[in-house]
């Protein structure tokens, strides 16, 4: 199983172009839109079958038609913040029907941001923003690890992060 990689190389790294994405059952979330939503359209374009995921169902669903092969792209309603371990295990099993097997590659995009000072943020914007690009990515990683780390070569995890993190700028907090 290949190591986590950003999501810019990982669409330019050889092992990621070409024929390694034609067919791969791919899980992405944060899929309605920006990056995921550019992501779904070139790997559709690339040829993977993909399970694009996030809370905007109707998005998601504008997302898939956008896209090169929407026959192969199979939307997912979910909301990383809101949903139990339990839950989110029913999801990897319902995005492995949509892709007929295992998925290969979890992406996992979702991520919410907040435009005020740290000390006018309120302590549940600070709770959903950790529960969704922390907590959700990392229980979903963990259920859908399993079936990854036994299907072996070819399967991949890739956690997309903002600059953010690295950066501070007034109002993000």
């Amino acid at each position: 199983m290949r190591s986590v990689w950003l999501a810019m190389p990982l669409l330019m790294c050889s092992p990621c172009s070409g024929a390694f994405w034609a067919g791969k059952r791919v899980l992405l979330t944060g899929a309605s839109s920006g990056l995921g939503e550019a992501l779904a359209r070139e790997l559709s374009a690339r040829g993977a079958t993909l399970a694009i995921a996030a809370r905007r169902q109707e998005r998601l669903q504008a997302v898939a038609e956008s896209c090169a092969n929407p026959q192969l792209v199979h939307v997912l309603p979910l909301d990383l913040a809101g949903e139990t371990a339990t839950e989110l295990g029913d999801k990897v099993n319902q995005a492995a029907q949509l892709l007929g097997g295992p998925i290969q590659v979890l992406i996992c995009n979702a991520g919410l941001g907040q435009r005020t000072s740290a000390v006018e943020t309120s302590a549940e914007a600070h709770r959903r923003i950790m529960a969704t690009n922390f907590e959700g990515s990392v229980a979903l990683i963990r259920e859908a690890l399993p079936p990854m780390l036994e299907m072996g070569d070819g399967c991949a995890v890739v956690a997309v992060s903002s600059v953010q993190g690295f950066f501070g700028q007034p109002q993000r907090s």
